[in-house]
């Protein structure tokens, strides 16, 4: 048996949570203090079994536990198994959670604005709501989008629980909030600066950015105590060991949402869950892959019982990449669409339009070969192609419209001393030296002012007298009233030549995907997935493409192809937790887990040995255009000439773009990136080559020629990182 020293630990802390909500309680309403009639003073009534029936309520927003579930012999706490009920308490029973581990796989699309968790039971899928206000609410489709969002109220009591105690750590949930009520707070305080700086949105994007130079800075509510995110760490678990922690620990708020994710999916109601599947977009690097999931492996893994680490069934844990985004998306669309594979192979493509980025993805659904149906698979999916747009997401092309209003309200800006933060795709306008800043006030004005037009990106919605009345924070951090003029005609043009291009890229990448692999196909189905795809701009932009006007279903037939366009799939309050736009990958991707019959064929990714492929075209300026060398999907480790140095300098460019493949994007693009080199020990007509080493790094050097590239000047060799 446990020493007894575990149960004291748990009493104690669930004593000073339940102090700490009274004694808010108290102070929001006095009417909610115990009086005792004789004193007239203030009393605690509290019994041992209330404090226990406490037990997830007070780290989260999962309801109060019943009686029963404390001494019933058919229940029991996990907390208590194999150890010694608390002598106040003697008919507490403790249960072995082994009991509940459930064999079925759980599936996270972790999103840019939306996370959704679903598992398998069987032959049923299911979707989980996470951080809800109530669990008694009735279910709406829109509680399975769990919006990827931390809302951070005293760090001076949550960090040194989540510092000090690895499983299952006493955070109060009025400490620190996650999901849906951290937007609801964000939403119901719309322009307030304080409560905008102390919620923590696009992890996602965090986890990719790497950013030593600007990184993401986060203000709690109570103290006004500001912490500096260090860029995420690949911090895996040992397999066969318990996690520790530490107070000398990098705070890592992705394994804090994990861990949060982890209370709702291992509920003592609904199981315990050791297998999950977890998907990416197809550009991420593998790096940036491996450290997510391992984010996830330690927090999903503090969401467990300390209880069930010890035992062998624990040894199942895993947490593993399956598919890609928009292949799992594919899956639950196709058959939702009914579309049946065929044996010569249905063509697909999907035009992934999500919070941070835009995926594109290019294959065949297909019957299995002879060999394939000897081998146990019914279904294969074939991937051609993949590629994207790198700032076409809803939350970026939100945070330029921001940008967009700064610009059009500068002498305001100037007048009070306020700064805002740039979108990395945007361009510095003159003047603009002391209103652009990298400070959490600058990131936070950003943010409030986003949060004003979200509804005009998505509705439409406009303020009827193109003003908004607004706080912002000054140099100082002193709140300034504000009115902002909207150009709302300009924001609708900016949006709409922006999805425009993103629609441009989309076709373009298509061709050239399926040219590359020799495949010319009849017919082609366009999926539309993420919430952003069910933009009316987006639906008015591909009418004129394809020429044709249909509520279920647009048709264009060229001299080769006819492309069918399948419109997004919508919400239901009949059916909440049906595949959508959203819900689609993880409900997809629980059909892509291992010991299902569904094989995936990728050839970008056998072609670069397991890694994502190489997404950048790399090469100069001639005449005023942008001529790429080394293109996207490149063979890792293959030199490729660049260009001639002049003079030991050479102004290397690169971009992501799809439209750079024909050398028809201009000089002046946007979508360009420059890098002057300086190189040493110049040699006259030497010349620069390039190869990728990454999905997001490449290798150059100088040599006189091809044929001389063993006879590299070290001094020429360098990596670069391209972001």
């Amino acid at each position: 048996m446990f020493a007894n020293t575990h149960h004291l630990h748990i009493l104690t802390r669930l004593n000073e949570l339940k102090s700490e909500q009274q004694s808010d309680q108290r102070k929001s309403d006095p009417k909610a203090q115990n009086i005792d009639e004789k004193s007239g003073h203030s009393v605690q009534k509290e019994d041992c079994s209330d404090i226990y029936l406490l037990l997830d309520s007070n780290v989260s927003p999962l309801p109060v536990l019943d009686a029963t579930d404390l001494t019933d012999p058919n229940k029991g706490l996990w907390e208590f198994w194999q150890r010694e009920p608390p002598e106040d308490y003697p008919t507490l029973r403790g249960r072995d959670p082994a009991q509940d581990v459930e064999p079925w796989p759980v599936a996270i699309d972790f999103g840019t604005s939306s996370t959704v968790v679903a598992y398998k039971e069987g032959g049923k899928k299911h979707l989980i709501r996470v951080g809800v206000k109530d669990y008694f609410d009735s279910t709406k489709p829109e509680h399975f989008e769990n919006p990827t969002a931390l809302a951070f109220i005293d760090l001076d009591k949550a960090l040194p629980q989540w510092q000090e105690t690895t499983y299952k750590p006493s955070i109060r949930w009025g400490d620190i909030r996650c999901s849906h009520e951290a937007l609801s707070e964000l939403k119901d305080n719309e322009g307030d600066p304080e409560v905008t700086s102390s919620i923590l949105t696009n992890l996602k994007h965090w986890a990719l950015k790497e950013d030593k130079i600007s990184p993401a800075r986060i203000k709690d509510r109570v103290n006004q105590r500001e912490m500096v995110l260090p860029p995420l760490e690949l911090r895996n678990p040992i397999k066969g060991l318990p996690l520790t922690v530490s107070s000398d620990d990098n705070f890592d708020p992705i394994e804090l949402y994990a861990y949060y994710l982890g209370l709702t999916i291992n509920w003592r109601k609904r199981g315990i869950f050791l297998r999950y599947c977890m998907t990416f977009p197809v550009t991420y690097p593998q790096r940036i892959k491996d450290k997510i999931l391992a984010s996830f492996r330690r927090g999903l893994q503090r969401s467990l019982p300390e209880t069930l680490i010890t035992q062998d069934i624990f040894n199942r844990f895993e947490v593993e990449e399956i598919a890609s985004e928009p292949v799992a998306f594919a899956a639950a669309a196709l058959q939702q669409h009914n579309i049946e594979p065929t044996e010569e192979g249905v063509t697909y493509a999907v035009f992934d339009f999500g919070g941070g980025t835009t995926d594109f993805d290019f294959g065949i659904y297909r019957e299995p070969t002879d060999d394939e149906d000897d081998e146990g698979y019914d279904i294969v999916f074939e991937h051609f192609g993949a590629s994207g747009d790198a700032y076409l997401g809803g939350e970026n092309l939100l945070e330029n419209l921001a940008y967009l209003v700064f610009k059009a309200n500068q002498s305001l800006l100037r007048e009070h001393r306020i700064a805002i933060s740039m979108p990395v795709n945007a361009d510095v306008f003159p003047g603009s030296e002391m209103l652009i800043d990298t400070t959490l006030a600058a990131l936070t004005n950003t943010q409030i002012v986003m949060s004003r037009l979200r509804s005009f990106m998505e509705q439409g919605q406009e303020n009827n007298q193109g003003i908004e009345k607004i706080k912002l924070l000054n140099r100082s951090d002193k709140e300034v009233n504000l009115e902002l003029e909207v150009p709302y005609e300009l924001l609708g043009e900016y949006l709409e030549e922006r999805i425009q291009s993103g629609v441009d890229k989309f076709f373009t990448s298509m061709c050239e995907a399926f040219n590359e692999h020799n495949h010319q196909p009849q017919e082609v189905h366009i999926l539309l997935a993420g919430n952003a795809s069910r933009s009316v701009i987006l639906e008015k932009v591909l009418q004129n493409i394809l020429g044709v006007d249909s509520n279920l279903a647009l048709t264009n037939a060229d001299d080769s192809v006819r492309y069918i366009l399948h419109h997004p799939l919508n919400m239901s309050s009949e059916q909440p937790d049906k595949v959508t736009a959203k819900t689609g990958v993880a409900l997809g991707l629980l059909d892509l887990v291992p010991g299902n019959p569904v094989k995936i064929v990728n050839h970008a990714r056998e072609k670069s040995a397991g890694e994502a492929p190489f997404k950048y075209y790399i090469g100069r300026i001639r005449r005023g255009h942008f001529h790429p060398q080394l293109k996207r999907n490149a063979s890792y480790q293959t030199w490729q000439e660049i260009g001639v140095v002049l003079n030991g300098r050479f102004d290397l460019v690169y971009t992501t773009s799809p439209l750079a493949h024909d050398g028809t994007l201009e000089s002046s693009s946007d979508e360009l990136n420059f890098i002057p080199l300086e190189l040493a020990q110049f040699v006259d007509k030497q010349r620069l080559f390039a190869r990728a080493i990454a999905p997001d790094k490449i290798e150059i050097c100088t040599a006189e020629s091809a044929d001389k590239l063993d006879q590299i000047v070290q001094d020429n060799f360098h990596t670069l990182e391209l972001s």
